[in-house]
């Protein structure tokens, strides 16, 4: 344990996020050496829009939207906090959250997908757009590409 929680607002945030998801940031906060905050869960359509407008986001589809089955958000958009504000640009820091969010995710057996690894191939090279700050419940056109993600990262971890 790392001592590190949500704050209020972290907490109010989450509470609009589907279970699953918030299971698995719960867990990595758990076990991240930095503190963390939640930027945002559930998105209003008028922000979405304001966002794919302002090209922030490439879909009017975002898996922030309210699911029409439980009006949950399936996405949250994770901040690394550093010296009081969220530190946007320290990209070896977003692939360690990565890291603690996959291992959680996959201990948890819940399939999640990254914003700066969209096709889940384990690489950000081949990335039109990258939301390091993103993760999702794959929506179930991905949930393969999830599949074979915990897949690649099993056999990662497995000895040669």
């Amino acid at each position: 344990m790392t001592g590190f929680q949500w704050s209020k607002r972290s907490s109010e945030k989450l509470s609009k996020v589907d279970g699953r998801l918030v299971s698995v940031v719960n867990l990595a906060l758990a076990r991240s050496p930095f503190d963390l905050t939640i930027i945002e869960g559930l998105r209003s359509q008028s922000t979405q829009l304001a966002y794919f407008k302002a090209k922030k986001s490439k879909t009017l589809h975002s898996r922030h939207l309210a699911s029409g089955i439980t009006g949950l958000s399936n996405a949250i958009d994770i901040g690394v906090f550093e010296n009081g504000r969220i530190n946007w640009t320290n990209v070896n820091r977003y692939n360690q959250l990565a890291a603690l969010m996959f291992g959680a995710a996959d201990e948890l057996r819940v399939l999640i997908r990254w914003g700066a690894d969209w096709n889940q191939n384990g690489y950000i090279t081949d990335e039109k757009f990258l939301d390091f700050v993103h993760y999702e419940l794959p929506a179930p056109h991905n949930i393969q590409a999830a599949i074979d993600g915990v897949k690649r990262r099993a056999n990662q971890r497995t000895p040669q």
